[in-house]
């Protein structure tokens, strides 16, 4: 049982005790919070002694504040950097500065050209926050990932659902000012209040590291020991609210602290090429750049060293090749593509800074005993431990491990950590990769409306599974067509009108958790099918991430809208295959989960069943063995009726009247997850991998 899990069970107990309820941080709030990188306007009550010269203003680009360094988005203020005590002034003496705040301009001039070139979307470098994304902080992983929700890469991704080519960004940077906080500066009294307030809980519960470390790890049911008493509940709910402020702190001030920044102003030009730029070799990948640099600095009428005919070339060569192009800028007026003028941004931007680059640490590191005199020591350590698994727990929730490489049949333009299963060799065809036995789909009807409704088993050749598999209904009922019949209205009789339908049920065949893993009961070389993703009208084959199959696969329907992708072919389609985990749906469970799971595939139970067989599917089977013998003798079982209505053979009435709840359920789901087993949940024609 993971972390967010035994959470939510946790909230549930302390909930009925009216304890405050438990919260778990992650990006999705980060649209809540869409504003919140603009910076409120400093309270300059304390500046009223302080005059501004002629041509002076107060310096609105500070450091001190919170960093979310997955969105790359401001936060609440960290840093106390609201007191003009001093009137300090910056010194060419055009910004009054804040007491905690140094600034240095940059009289060099500095302007960079640059372009570069990336494989995926995660891979981009942030143009606001290269420095601070490239940090080291926490676990060594954990900067891989930094950035990666921000709203431009969001942006690529939401335009560049399917697999293209490489990436090369182009940009030009004037750096302006260099500005950070002087050592030890005073925290910000609402964030030092959250701190204060999460070492109260800690104090009141006593909460050790080692409980501390039993949470993080997701084992928080053992700091209750062997019997459940007062006092190690008490230490439970009062460990529970400081871990569920921590997790509050992380949203409302983020991950970081800005304690540097460079001010300036930059424009930039996001360029994604074609497929057939994937096969250019790394080595020869600058030619790619060189040729965006001289686009870009073509479109602002920036000329560069080179002759104009090869120049002219390479940029229609380049520009050829262009699948998408999305322009930015930072700081400087507005830029308008019908009359492209960088002199006159340029000439602006010293009004209009803005933070080009930022440097900080994670929020935790300003946890001292300078910064928090009112606690001891040893409560500044558990703060500091309670505050870092949060930040923690964050980074993990967030994690999407996948195959990041664009060349691989596997790529995941989602994925920002690279999965170790993404190349095609070495992959085996193993007795765990066969649990999909087949498809089929029956109908009841009309033998007309039924002739093309009807979907047989391509392994058996009927509606059936072969010997080792098992059919479980994954679909309800579903009317597809109809047609009436209507009696000739006379005087003696009304018109009577009778309506037939073709209705179907769909089944898949799952390996028979009920039986042994045996060679004679599951022949590698006869049963099973391998399994190449499945896709509808409205999703894409996770897989080839288009509206098909992959090569050496072939298409059988399920439902209204599901196509399943199977080949039999173990040489060929095995480099394309995905290790099956079974289908569930808002009908039926899935019988796999505990062969999967509990890795009990050869464990039987007394009477001879598989352990890892779901109570589910067991009550299931005897509902299906009850069905039969009611076909056999229905005057025996009459009074067993509702329990087939319980195994939803509803009335047309009632079937007609069923919803697509697949858009509802999409909405809870996560994007992605860090697992290669699929599971694909058919809720009328929607699924996900697990």
């Amino acid at each position: 049982m993971n972390t967010f899990t035994l959470y939510i069970e946790i909230l549930s107990l302390l909930n009925l005790l009216q304890i405050i309820p438990i919260g778990y941080s992650t990006v999705i709030q980060k649209s809540q919070n869409k504003n919140s990188n603009k910076r409120p306007f400093a309270s300059r009550s304390s500046a009223s002694e302080c005059t501004l010269l002629p041509n002076q203003k107060y310096l609105s680009v500070l450091p001190g504040s919170g960093w979310d360094n997955l969105v790359n988005c401001e936060r609440g203020p960290i840093i106390d950097v609201e007191s003009y005590s001093l009137c300090r002034r910056s010194v060419d003496g055009r910004f009054l500065l804040p007491d905690d705040i140094t600034i240095q301009p940059l009289k060099n001039s500095e302007i960079k050209l640059s372009s570069e070139v990336y494989e995926s979307i995660s891979e981009c470098r942030s143009l606001v926050a290269y420095s601070i994304n490239s940090a080291l902080g926490g676990e060594y992983s954990f900067f891989r990932i930094n950035g990666d929700f921000s709203s431009d890469k969001e942006t690529l991704r939401e335009k560049l659902s399917q697999k293209l080519g490489l990436i090369v960004q182009s940009e030009i940077r004037h750096n302006r000012y260099f500005i950070q906080l002087i050592p030890d500066p005073k925290l910000h009294s609402r964030f030092k209040n959250r701190l204060l307030d999460i070492a109260a809980f800690l104090e009141r519960g006593n909460v050790t590291m080692e409980t501390i470390e039993l949470f993080n790890n997701g084992l928080i049911g053992h700091t209750l020991g062997d019997s459940l008493t007062n006092e190690n509940f008490k230490s439970l709910k009062e460990g529970m609210n400081a871990f569920y402020l921590a997790d509050l702190v992380i949203r409302d001030f983020g991950t970081h602290c800005v304690n540097s920044i460079h001010a300036g102003g930059v424009l930039a030009k996001i360029d994604t090429l074609d497929t057939s730029t994937l096969n250019i070799k790394k080595e020869d990948r600058w030619h790619l750049g060189a040729s965006a640099s001289t686009s870009f600095a073509n479109l602002f009428k920036v000329k560069l060293a080179g002759s104009v005919k090869n120049n002219d070339t390479l940029v229609e060569s380049y520009e050829s090749k262009v699948t998408y192009s999305q322009i930015l800028t930072y700081g400087g007026p507005i830029i308008y593509m019908s009359n492209v003028n960088l002199s006159l941004w340029e000439s602006s931007l010293d009004n209009q800074l803005v933070a080009i680059d930022r440097s900080g640490q994670p929020i935790y590191e300003l946890i001292t005993d300078r910064s928090l005199p009112e606690l001891p020591g040893h409560m500044i350590v558990r703060l500091t431990a309670t505050l870092k698994s949060a930040v923690e727990r964050y980074y993990k929730a967030n994690t999407v491990v996948g195959c990041m490489n664009p060349l691989s049949m596997f790529y995941d333009n989602e994925a920002n950590v690279a999965s170790t299963e993404c190349d095609l060799h070495g992959r085996q065809i193993t007795n765990s990769t066969l649990y999909l036995g087949g498809v089929y789909q029956k109908c009841t009807g009309p033998e007309d409306l039924c002739l093309s409704e009807t979907i047989a088993n391509p392994l058996t050749g009927d509606l059936t599974c072969s010997q080792g598999f098992t059919p479980v209904q994954l679909l309800p009922q579903q009317i597809r067509r109809c047609y009436s019949v209507c009696n000739e209205k006379s005087w003696f009789k009304s018109r009577d009108c009778t309506t037939n339908c073709a209705i179907t049920e769909s089944y898949w065949c799952s390996r028979d958790p009920s039986l042994s893993s045996s060679p004679k009961v599951l022949d590698i070389d006869e049963n099973g099918y391998l399994f190449g993703g499945l896709y509808t009208d409205k999703e894409v084959n996770s897989l080839t991430k288009q509206y098909n199959c992959p090569q050496y696969y072939w298409p059988i329907a399920l439902g209204r809208r599901m196509r399943i992708c199977l080949s039999s072919d173990r040489e060929l389609g095995g480099k394309y295959s995905l290790p099956f985990g079974g289908f569930y749906s808002c009908f039926s469970g899935n019988p796999l989960t505990g062969l999967i799971n509990g890795n009990v595939t050869n464990k039987m139970d007394a009477e001879g069943k598989h352990a890892g067989m779901p109570e589910w599917f067991k009550q299931q089977q005897g509902r299906k063995v009850f069905s039969q013998n009611f076909q056999q003798q229905p005057q025996k079982y009459a009074a067993g009726r509702s329990m087939l209505h319980n195994d939803n053979l509803l009335p047309i009435s009632e079937l007609s009247r069923q919803n697509d709840y697949s858009q509802l359920f999409s909405a809870l789901w996560p994007k992605k997850v860090s697992s290669w087993v699929y599971s694909a949940f058919s809720c009328y024609g929607r699924y996900m991998p697990s």
